[in-house]
Protein backbone atom coordinates (compact mmCIF):
# COMPACT_ATOMS: atom_id res chain seq x y z
CA UNK A 1 0.00 0.00 0.00
CA UNK A 2 1.29 3.69 -0.80
CA UNK A 3 2.20 5.94 1.42
CA UNK A 4 -0.75 8.45 1.09
CA UNK A 5 1.73 11.41 2.75
CA UNK A 6 4.42 10.74 0.37
CA UNK A 7 2.03 10.72 -2.18
CA UNK A 8 0.45 14.56 -1.11
CA UNK A 9 3.93 15.71 -1.34
CA UNK A 10 4.54 14.61 -4.79
CA UNK A 11 1.55 16.04 -5.87
CA UNK A 12 1.92 19.40 -3.91
CA UNK A 13 5.46 19.69 -5.36
CA UNK A 14 4.14 18.64 -8.56
CA UNK A 15 1.76 21.71 -8.13
CA UNK A 16 4.44 24.20 -7.31
CA UNK A 17 4.59 27.51 -8.97
CA UNK A 18 7.87 28.69 -10.71
CA UNK A 19 10.07 31.84 -9.64
CA UNK A 20 7.57 33.64 -11.79
CA UNK A 21 4.90 32.50 -10.16
CA UNK A 22 3.46 30.15 -13.19
CA UNK A 23 1.89 26.63 -12.84
CA UNK A 24 2.36 25.88 -16.17
CA UNK A 25 3.05 22.08 -17.23
CA UNK A 26 4.46 23.42 -20.43
CA UNK A 27 5.96 26.89 -21.60
CA UNK A 28 3.97 28.69 -24.07
CA UNK A 29 5.36 29.77 -26.93
CA UNK A 30 4.19 33.61 -28.72
CA UNK A 31 4.55 34.98 -31.80
CA UNK A 32 4.40 31.56 -33.29
CA UNK A 33 3.01 31.56 -37.07
CA UNK A 34 -0.05 30.39 -36.46
CA UNK A 35 -3.65 31.14 -37.11
CA UNK A 36 -6.85 29.47 -35.40
CA UNK A 37 -10.20 29.52 -37.56
CA UNK A 38 -12.31 29.29 -34.97
CA UNK A 39 -16.64 29.57 -35.76
CA UNK A 40 -15.56 30.43 -39.43
CA UNK A 41 -13.72 33.32 -37.92
CA UNK A 42 -9.81 33.39 -38.56
CA UNK A 43 -8.30 34.74 -35.21
CA UNK A 44 -4.45 35.28 -34.06
CA UNK A 45 -2.89 32.55 -32.00
CA UNK A 46 -1.22 34.85 -29.10
CA UNK A 47 0.11 32.09 -27.41
CA UNK A 48 0.40 27.95 -27.49
CA UNK A 49 1.73 24.82 -25.57
CA UNK A 50 1.51 21.22 -25.47
CA UNK A 51 -1.51 21.99 -23.17
CA UNK A 52 -3.45 24.92 -24.55
CA UNK A 53 -3.69 27.81 -26.86
CA UNK A 54 -4.59 30.99 -26.17
CA UNK A 55 -6.39 33.22 -28.93
CA UNK A 56 -8.00 36.70 -29.35
CA UNK A 57 -11.14 37.42 -27.52
CA UNK A 58 -14.73 37.59 -28.85
CA UNK A 59 -16.96 34.61 -29.09
CA UNK A 60 -16.28 31.51 -26.97
CA UNK A 61 -18.46 31.70 -23.34
CA UNK A 62 -16.04 30.35 -20.41
CA UNK A 63 -16.94 26.76 -19.58
CA UNK A 64 -17.49 26.43 -23.10
CA UNK A 65 -16.16 23.10 -25.40
CA UNK A 66 -14.95 24.66 -28.86
CA UNK A 67 -13.39 22.77 -31.64
CA UNK A 68 -11.03 24.37 -33.99
CA UNK A 69 -8.56 24.10 -37.04
CA UNK A 70 -5.61 25.53 -36.33
CA UNK A 71 -3.55 26.81 -39.64
CA UNK A 72 0.16 27.75 -40.06
CA UNK A 73 1.01 30.52 -41.69
CA UNK A 74 4.04 30.90 -44.27
CA UNK A 75 4.87 34.40 -44.64
CA UNK A 76 1.34 36.15 -45.32
CA UNK A 77 -0.71 33.14 -46.59
CA UNK A 78 -2.16 30.24 -44.78
CA UNK A 79 -1.14 26.56 -45.45
CA UNK A 80 -4.71 25.21 -45.21
CA UNK A 81 -3.29 22.02 -46.57
CA UNK A 82 -1.43 21.60 -43.26
CA UNK A 83 -4.15 22.59 -41.00
CA UNK A 84 -4.99 20.15 -38.34
CA UNK A 85 -8.12 20.07 -36.39
CA UNK A 86 -8.25 20.32 -32.35
CA UNK A 87 -11.11 21.05 -29.73
CA UNK A 88 -10.82 21.92 -26.06
CA UNK A 89 -12.50 23.69 -23.27
CA UNK A 90 -12.43 27.16 -22.80
CA UNK A 91 -10.87 28.03 -19.27
CA UNK A 92 -10.29 31.80 -19.29
CA UNK A 93 -11.38 34.72 -20.61
CA UNK A 94 -9.22 38.05 -19.91
CA UNK A 95 -11.15 41.59 -21.03
CA UNK A 96 -7.80 43.04 -20.19
CA UNK A 97 -5.85 41.29 -22.52
CA UNK A 98 -8.17 40.46 -24.88
CA UNK A 99 -7.65 37.07 -25.23
CA UNK A 100 -9.58 33.28 -24.79
CA UNK A 101 -7.73 30.33 -23.20
CA UNK A 102 -8.43 27.05 -24.31
CA UNK A 103 -7.07 23.97 -22.62
CA UNK A 104 -6.79 20.76 -25.44
CA UNK A 105 -9.18 17.87 -25.32
CA UNK A 106 -6.85 15.51 -26.61
CA UNK A 107 -3.06 16.58 -27.98
CA UNK A 108 -2.80 13.88 -31.13
CA UNK A 109 0.73 13.35 -32.85
CA UNK A 110 -0.27 15.62 -35.56
CA UNK A 111 -1.06 18.00 -33.27
CA UNK A 112 1.94 18.01 -31.33
CA UNK A 113 4.26 18.03 -34.50
CA UNK A 114 3.06 21.44 -35.34
CA UNK A 115 3.08 23.05 -32.55
CA UNK A 116 6.91 21.91 -31.69
CA UNK A 117 7.23 22.98 -35.59
CA UNK A 118 5.85 26.49 -34.79
CA UNK A 119 8.17 26.66 -31.45
CA UNK A 120 11.24 25.88 -32.86
CA UNK A 121 10.70 27.91 -36.12
CA UNK A 122 9.66 31.07 -33.69
CA UNK A 123 13.06 30.07 -31.60
CA UNK A 124 15.10 29.56 -34.86
CA UNK A 125 16.35 25.98 -33.74
CA UNK A 126 16.00 22.41 -35.21
CA UNK A 127 12.76 20.64 -34.02
CA UNK A 128 13.60 17.46 -31.79
CA UNK A 129 10.52 15.53 -31.93
CA UNK A 130 9.49 15.58 -35.77
CA UNK A 131 10.09 12.65 -38.10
Amino acid sequence: MPDTAKLKCVHKRHQAKSPDGDRRHFTRASEVELVVNINGRLVEVLDISLSGIRIGNGFPLQGDKVGFTIIPRVGQRLDVNRSIRASGQVIRIDGDEHSVAIRFERVSYSLAKMIVAAVSQRLGVKPFLLA
